[in-house]
């Protein structure tokens, strides 16, 4: 296996903590790329470095994922908010 950089190991690192800070799981991420999940995994693990376009891709679904939970929680957070004013809080 060739031995990966310094840089790449902070993407990787930064990439990870982003994805777990999110509560993005590696399927989460892996379905919107379309690819397995042992992929991401890989990736993680730095087993495999893809080409700096397609880290861009990786990052841009990073992206994408967590608006799209960022707004599932934002219309959680509305209907519960409702409820509590149903209830009288």
């Amino acid at each position: 296996m060739e031995e990966i950089s310094t840089a790449e190991v902070s993407l990787i690192t930064r990439f990870f903590e982003a994805r777990s800070m999110a509560g993005i799981t590696q399927a989460e991420l892996a379905a919107r790329l379309g690819m397995h999940q042992t992929t991401v995994g890989r990736f993680e693990l730095g087993e495999l470095i893809p080409t700096p376009r397609r880290t861009k891709m990786w990052i841009n679904a990073l992206v994408a994922e967590i608006e799209h939970k960022e707004a599932s929680l934002m219309s959680a957070k509305r209907t519960a908010s409702e409820l509590q004013e149903e209830v009288g809080q």
